[in-house]
């Protein structure tokens, strides 16, 4: 068998691949409460295109976003943490990780103030039963309960009801 393959062009094509990771962020804190922070960088630089940043809290991967920015949330009062960031390209590669940032979250705070006192109503009165309601009460951080009294004994409470069956 015989072929003649004079008259055909083949024609070989290599591709190039991404191999530069980005450059890295420059990382820093703000708005730190008891509870959050919100982190913000400059954006990194790559010889493609930066497509995204990961995130991370000490060596724990909290997440992966397309903005300079992301806000960190579920912290301890009073801790320190650790935060640095990471940018990526589209062909997976990955900068070194950016300056790290710490942040202690806020002390919880003293609350002095009582709340207002609530206004009490009875209704329903029988020779064994009284059904109580109240306005509810006002404070400067949160009424987290209300505590019902007969005198000076305390007969039960309530998380966030403004009424109780005596």
């Amino acid at each position: 068998i015989f072929f003649d393959v004079s008259n055909t062009n083949f024609t070989i094509t290599t591709g190039t691949t991404d191999t530069v990771a980005p450059t890295a962020p420059t990382l820093t804190a703000s708005g730190t409460t008891q509870t959050t922070t919100n982190l913000s960088w400059s954006g990194a630089t790559d010889n493609v295109a930066v497509t995204g940043y990961d995130v991370y809290r000490g060596t724990t991967f909290l997440g992966s976003t397309s903005a300079t920015t992301y806000a960190v949330t579920g912290l301890t009062a009073s801790t320190a943490y650790t935060f640095t960031v990471k940018a990526k390209d589209a062909a997976g590669n990955i900068s070194v990780a950016s300056n790290t940032v710490n942040v202690t979250t806020l002390a919880p705070t003293t609350d002095t103030t009582a709340p207002t006192a609530p206004t009490l109503t009875a209704s329903g009165t029988t020779q064994t039963t009284t059904n109580l309601s109240w306005t509810g009460a006002t404070d400067n951080v949160g009424v987290t309960g209300y505590n019902v009294y007969q005198g000076a004994t305390l007969l039960g409470s309530t998380t966030t009801a403004t009424t109780y069956s005596v």
